[in-house]
C-alpha cells in the first residue's frame, strides 16, 4: 500500500514539475526521497550501477512522460 501511494505520488509530482518547466535535475532535487519521501529511505538501495530504486523510478517517471 505505502509503495503504491508512493509511486502515485512520485508520478503526480513528476508530471507536475514538467508541465511547470523543471529539468530532470530539478526534479531530482525536488523529490529527494529523504526529503519527499523519508519513511521510505531504508528501502532505497541501490543497484548494480550505483542507482537507487528512487532515482530510477524518477527517470522511467520522466522517459514516459517525455516520450522518450
Amino acid at each position: 500500500e505505502k509503495q503504491v501511494q508512493y509511486r502515485l505520488s512520485l508520478w503526480d509530482g513528476v508530471s507536475r514539475a514538467i508541465k511547470e518547466g523543471k529539468d530532470l535535475a530539478a526534479i531530482q532535487k525536488e523529490f529527494a526521497i529523504d526529503k519527499a519521501y523519508p519513511e521510505l529511505v531504508s528501502w532505497n538501495i541501490k543497484d548494480n550501477q550505483g542507482r537507487t530504486v528512487h532515482e530510477e523510478n524518477i527517470l522511467r517517471i520522466w522517459k514516459h512522460l517525455k516520450g522518450e
